[in-house]
């Protein structure tokens, strides 16, 4: 399995930071990792289970190797985690569709990061509570290979590096851009799942038994959840989702349209 990595800086002292208050979402105690490597996480980060808390604190830590002051690193991660649809952990806020919508690419990749959790907790991990800290040296890549051997915590460091890494880059790309929060009625306009004002509620056909069932496919961090249909979707040698209607899979992981030849 490939392994993540993201360049930081080694900063062993611990943040001394007192449990806060929590809403929903929250946790009143900080991760482990966050308690060693978190002293440039701001006060107004409120705290959450490790997989998310750890997303934070590596963030923190490659804004201050690239050189971010404390205010910097505070307004930059406020921004992030106030963002979007799927991005704004620190309002509490859950969007209710997880199947696709997003305002711009960083709520996608937090889509993409629910996406990967939800497949852990698919994969019997218990990872509201898991605790699991990347491998950090002086002058290295921080990695998830110490933790090869357990493979909650190995693909939950994968998962929760993924991204990190993933919103340090676009931090420091557009830097000084900020990334706005969305007001709470635009948060209900634009994220929470609503059936069409046509729909009579009253008057839904009853489910049936088709064979259907929620499946993950794909290796972490890319892993994702979807339905299974015996004629619907399906997953493509472990790897990839395809439409069976539309589509074959060929015994080497690729697919192509029906009538072309693996």
């Amino acid at each position: 399995m490939k392994t993540v990595e993201i360049i930081l800086g080694f900063f062993g002292f611990a943040a001394a930071q007192a449990p806060r208050p929590t809403m929903p979402g929250t946790v009143d105690t900080m991760s482990k990792f966050r308690e060693e490597y978190g002293t440039f996480v701001p006060d107004s980060i409120k705290l959450f289970s490790p997989f998310r808390d750890n997303v934070i604190t590596m963030v923190s830590l490659g804004l201050k190797e690239n050189g971010f002051s404390r205010r910097d690193i505070r307004i930059a991660l406020e921004d992030i985690f106030t963002h979007g649809c799927h991005c704004s952990w620190n309002k509490g806020r859950h969007a209710v569709d997880k199947t696709h919508h997003f305002v711009d690419e960083l709520d996608e990749d937090c889509l993409n990061f629910d996406h990967c959790v939800n497949c852990l907790k698919m994969d019997k991990c218990n990872i509201d509570t898991l605790e699991f800290s990347p491998l950090v040296e002086k002058n290295k890549p921080a990695s998830c290979e110490n933790l090869s051997g357990d493979d909650c915590q190995y693909n939950t460091c994968l998962c929760s590096t993924n991204l990190a890494q993933t919103i340090l880059e676009k931090i420091l790309r557009t830097n000084p851009d900020p990334f706005n929060a969305l007001s709470f009625s635009q948060f209900h306009d634009e994220c929470m799942k609503r059936d069409p004002i046509d729909v009579n509620t009253q008057m839904r056909k009853p489910k049936t038994n088709s064979g259907a069932e929620r499946q993950c496919c794909g290796a972490y961090p890319n892993r994702k959840p979807f339905t299974y249909k015996p004629d619907g979707q399906a997953c493509c040698a472990g790897k990839s989702i395809f439409q069976q209607k539309d589509e074959h899979c060929c015994s080497s992981g690729e697919i192509f349209k029906i009538g072309e030849v693996c």
